[in-house]
């Protein structure tokens, strides 16, 4: 489960960088779609993480 986990991340983060960078190599130029492609990465791990942990709290409440 782990290693899908990694997949889906790497396939998030090579999408991103193909959508803002585009098929350029990341040099000095690209720096700022690089940057903007990681930050979009950070907030939608973060959204699916803060999803995922309140469902594991409902879930734990229910169980009580």
């Amino acid at each position: 489960m782990r290693l899908l986990g990694q997949m889906l991340s790497m396939g998030i983060a090579t999408l991103l960088f193909a959508i803002y960078i585009g098929g350029g190599q990341i040099t000095a130029e690209y720096y700022p779609a690089f940057i903007k492609s990681v930050k979009v990465a950070f907030i939608f791990a973060s959204e699916v993480y803060l999803h995922q942990s309140q469902e594991v709290k409902y879930v734990l409440m229910a169980q009580k």
